[in-house]
């Protein structure tokens, strides 16, 4: 999602976004999907932990066209000052 809309959305409500790179296959980030319940391991996977209740990760995966359905997300867990962590 490094598109212009994201970045001005994410950058606007302080929220941190991190990406996870499975080039090599490191195990932590296998592990990491597992526990977030895509236990298939497949990418694109995108986990959102919301200030406040960071052990509550809501989880989107998938293929997505525009940042809409982020930022609809991101609003509904009440954006600003969390972390997006996004798996590719």
């Amino acid at each position: 999602m490094n598109v212009d809309e994201m970045k001005k959305f994410v950058e606007a409500n302080g929220i941190v976004m991190l990406k996870a790179d499975k080039t090599s296959n490191p195990p932590e980030i296998d592990d990491l999907l597992v526990r977030l319940g895509n236990i298939t391991k497949q990418i694109p996977f995108y986990a959102i932990f919301p200030a406040g209740r960071a052990n509550q990760p809501v989880v989107m995966d998938g293929l997505y066209a525009s940042p809409r359905a982020f930022i609809d997300k991101l609003k509904e867990v009440g954006a600003g000052k969390q972390t997006v962590a996004e798996k590719k």
